[in-house]
């Protein structure tokens, strides 16, 4: 059944080319006209966007969209700017050419945009500032027809002769060095038009595709149309794999598009036919027809979530609704694709690594002369193969086979989990151990502080019930008077979504949770808990209204007491789950309507929290000072992700307050910071039953006191309120206050700095002592290599994006780098199976896109490491810097840093290590097929 088409009226006539972001439509007219829709809201009317005529190519990069005409003009418009500010628009030519213009390649990750065309030169501009500052040229045998984007900042470049060639933009060969290149690739492909595009007569012959799809895993996609038209897929290393064609021929290719998941490809042909293509077993999905009056026809396509696009010679815009969907639903291969997607994720946060390395049998070598650079070399390398075999074991996990690499098993299955078991049992400790008495707490709460205006008549006494990335909760009573009841105020942080509101609490309520949407409130019912019979007390009302607010009694038994509650924090409010936990372990579930939908009885609970996926993190306390904790998904019929695991935290003695923060961040991993070492822990690989542990990313006291070397921050604290983006946003408490005061100072952030560094100090004057690095005496480069190594340094540095600076200080230890792209990369990557997150084709998007700069900066920091190691001559510890390294352009890169600093041997072993990854990729390329 042919799906049905719909139409969008952009222009009356004109070619209308089409630019697709989230839900973004940009249309550009040949007419000197571009319109923006919302594709969400698809009944507003547009806005308009005057150009110059006869657009070539049309490209959304972030909030910048890119035009180029056959007037050799390359243009950009701040859509940032004008859509969201309402500033005058200026479109700002930043390059001209005397020959038309032909395709736009963005690369984000480098701040650049490529343009080329009939001049036959590439031109790349900086994108980082306004001024958009040409870089580089790239002088090319012939002109450019299209541009896309490889793996690891590989620009694809596709000539009018049919050539292809590959260029590593940020690699460390020159501007004629491209990694490869081949001829008939491609099409050929004149491009004869000069001024107006006449894509139904005159220039036909100018829609034949040619542009290259790059997917994430390393294989590429190239229109092939001489002879029957088909797809050609290719492997990294260039080789063919198969062909993606259909018997019926439907004439020559004009455009293709791959969906966001890379399971679907979408092909245009000459006869106004669709066909789409399963990239998972290659066969054909659906057939179906564009239909168009007066010989118009369609000139390009693309995908927005399961719709598809096109763009026409009569100025409309045609679509069809959920014919992706259809494929989907109806196709066997769903699960094979998403576990493509995952697959693609990073070879570098897997727990299955290879390291295959034949065993070479070496005499061994009399003592080395350490003042010959170059006999230590052999030397080194040679003795570093027989006790090197073993050393990779445990860097990315237990299973080292070769056949294993690239496979986590971990996302072989959806979101579900197996029981965590219970790692802890409580009769490991004597029945007799008594446990200190509990009390009500919630996350970010304080105790009462007296006002320091206050007089001795009646005192007012101030306390926050809960503080979290959202805002704040904080109650007021006069100590003098009235205890009896007390005043709630709440306030927001953004009160653009929400305003602060205030009421009289008659109920006394010490316990508090609250999200975007509405307010938990709880009595702990700590001031009876000796009578046999006392109740505890709950709350909840929505932010904006008080219609269906209800409050609830609690049972409790003689000595306990409601110890935690909270509200979960999912995206749908109907679903929204209040959970109450008291110092029996009593866990009791409620819907948002005061209905006790389940009750589980665990160990006593200490503190609870709740995901946006509705996963609830419970600390338990089973003896003086022991804490456990449990991971219950409440959607998976309250199954145990982990339970009675042990908690390394301890209270500190003489000291109430035992957590100073437990949060998730936002791929919903627990985070605890506990006031024993005020260190930020967050919980890796929990969806793994007992294999759930605790990786330190920061200790919060360290940063914010500069390691002790400011004086006058010496008592400064960290009160934590969440993580976010690998920062955590906390405020800063000065004069050595334990607790935040009123009113609230803003929130800062600080960047997670795993702790492994040990930071000197000067006696002195109590500054921060920076490590000179030391000039090796020996060291054979002569003035002029040092000042090429130290341009290598700085191609180093300045290879990522300001996103990518974001994340990690150029001026850290790379070590530290390395060490932390890895952790965090795992950590993230395990989160493409919650529905919640990988279901969510923008938030993939973001979960790639952070692992494509953790897999940058993982090489950046190792190929920094590797220099430092090299300009010591440590070379066996180079040589274990390399085998760290799991991409070939890395290991390429070191490789000539061996090779300039004149290290024979150690670059020949590093060319094994690259024979090895080309082999590991081919194997894995045959078992796709």
């Amino acid at each position: 059944m042919a799906p049905i088409q719909e139409r969008i009226a952009a222009f009356p006539d004109g070619n209308s080319l089409i630019s697709i972001q989230k839900s973004r439509l940009i249309v550009g007219n040949s007419e000197g006209l571009i319109k923006i829709y919302d594709l969400d809201q698809l009944d507003l009317e547009p806005k308009s966007i005057d150009i110059d005529n006869n657009i070539t190519s049309l490209v959304q990069s972030q909030d910048l969209l890119f035009i180029s005409n056959t007037n050799g003009q390359f243009q950009v418009i701040d859509l940032k700017n004008y859509l969201d500010h309402s500033i005058d628009i200026v479109v700002k030519t930043i390059y001209r050419s005397e020959l038309p213009l032909r395709s736009i390649q963005s690369i984000p990750t480098l701040n650049q945009v490529v343009v080329g065309g009939d001049d036959r030169k590439l031109v790349f501009l900086d994108t980082s500032s306004s001024e958009f500052k040409a870089i580089k040229t790239l002088d090319l045998n012939d002109s450019i027809v299209d541009l896309s984007l490889g793996l690891n900042n590989s620009l694809i470049i596709s000539l009018s002769n049919g050539e292809v060639k590959f260029y590593d933009v940020d690699g460390f060969g020159d501007d004629d060095d491209f990694t490869f290149k081949k001829s008939d690739m491609i099409t050929t492909k004149i491009l004869t038009s000069l001024d107006t595009i006449d894509y139904k007569n005159d220039h036909q012959d100018e829609l034949v595709a040619t542009k290259i799809h790059a997917l994430k895993n390393g294989n590429f996609l190239i229109p092939a149309n001489d002879g029957p038209s088909s797809i050609k897929l290719y492997s990294s290393t260039y080789q063919e794999i198969t062909e993606i064609k259909d018997i019926e021929s439907s004439g020559s290719i004009r455009s293709t598009h791959i969906n966001d998941q890379e399971s679907l490809i979408a092909v245009l042909y000459s006869d106004d036919t669709v066909k789409i293509f399963n990239l998972i077993n290659y066969k054909l999905e659906h057939r179906f027809p564009i239909s168009l009056n007066d010989n118009n026809i369609a000139i390009n396509l693309q995908w927005f979530k399961y719709d598809l696009y096109f763009g026409t010679t009569n100025g409309e815009i045609i679509y069809f609704k959920q014919v992706g969907k259809e494929i989907t639903t109806t196709t066997s291969t769903t699960t094979t694709s998403t576990e493509a997607i995952i697959s693609a994720a990073s070879g570098l946060f897997i727990d299955d690594a290879t390291e295959d390395t034949d065993e070479e049998e070496y005499e061994k070598i009399a003592k080395r002369d350490r003042s010959k650079v170059q006999e230590e070399d052999s030397m080194i390398i040679d003795q570093d193969d027989d006790i090197n075999d073993n050393d990779d074991e445990g860097l990315f996990g237990d299973d080292l086979d070769g056949d294993n690499y690239g496979d986590n098993k971990r996302f072989k299955s959806s979101k579900k989990y197996t029981n965590g078991g219970s790692s802890t049992s409580s009769s490991y400790f004597t029945s007799h151990t008594e446990v200190e008495e509990f009390q009500p707490y919630s996350p970010g709460s304080t105790p009462w502080i007296q006002d320091s205006k206050s007089d001795n008549s009646g005192s007012v006494e101030r306390r926050y019930l809960g503080i979290n990335t959202v805002g704040h909760v904080w109650a007021v009573r006069n100590s003098g008077y009235d205890q009896q009841q007390q005043h709630l105020t709440i306030s927001f942080y953004d009160r653009s979504i929400q305003k602060d509101y205030h009421f009289t609490d008659h109920f006394k309520f010490d316990l508090c949770s609250f999200n975007n949407r509405g307010l938990l409130l709880g009595y702990s019912g700590i001031n009876e808990k000796k009578n046999n019979d006392h109740g505890g007390k709950i709350y909840y009302r929505h932010h904006d209204s008080e219609t269906d607010s209800w409050e609830k009694t609690i049972p409790l038994l003689k000595d306990e007491i409601i110890t935690g509650v909270c509200l979960s924090n999912t995206s749908s409010q109907s679903s929204s789950i209040i959970t109450v936990g008291t110092s029996l372990g009593y866990l009791r579930f409620f819907n948002l309507y005061g209905v006790c939908i389940n009750v589980l009885k665990v160990q006593p609970i200490y503190a609870l929290i709740s995901s946006s996926t509705s996963n609830l993190f419970t600390v338990n306390q089973i003896a003086n000072n022991i804490y456990t904790f449990s991971l219950i998904d409440i959607n998976q019929d309250y199954n145990f992700i982990q339970q009675d695991v042990l908690l390394p935290i301890k209270r500190k003695s003489n000291e109430k307050l035992l957590l100073k923060g437990l949060f998730f961040n936002e791929y919903n991993d627990p985070c605890i910071i506990s006031n024993q070492d005020d260190t930020l822990l967050i919980l890796q690989t929990w969806r793994d039953s007992n294999n759930s542990k605790w990786i330190p990313i920061l200790n919060c006291n360290n940063v914010i006191t500069e390691y002790g070397s400011n004086p006058n921050k010496k008592n400064w604290k960290c009160w934590p309120l969440g993580l976010y983006n690998d920062q955590l946003n906390c405020l800063i408490l000065k004069n050595n206050n334990p607790y935040p005061g009123f009113p609230l100072p803003l929130p800062v952030e600080l960047k997670i700095r795993l702790p492994i560094q040990v930071h000197s100090i000067n006696k002195e004057n109590g500054s921060l002592k920076k490590k000179k690095k030391k000039k090796n005496p020996d060291d054979i480069l002569d003035e002029d290599d040092e000042e090429e190594e130290e341009e290598d340094d700085d191609l180093m540095d300045t290879d990522g994006s300001e996103q990518i600076k974001n994340l990690f200080n150029d001026n850290d230890d790379p070590e530290e780098n390395f060490l932390r792209s890895l952790t965090m990369g795992k950590i993230i990557s395990d989160s493409l199976n919650d529905e919640a997150i990988g279901g969510d084709d923008d938030e993939n998007d973001e979960i790639m896109d952070r692992l494509t700069k953790y897999s940058i900066l993982f090489d950046k920091s190792l190929l920094k490491l590797f220099a430092e190691s090299c300009k010591d001559s440590k070379l066996n510890k180079a040589l274990s810097i390399a085998k760290l390294i799991k991409t070939d352009k890395a290991l390429l890169a070191a490789s000539k840093i061996a090779e300039r600093m004149e290290f024979i041997n150690l670059s020949t072993k590093i060319g094994k290590l690259r024979e090895d990854l080309l082999d590991i990729d081919d194997d894995e390329d045959e078992d796709d097929i």
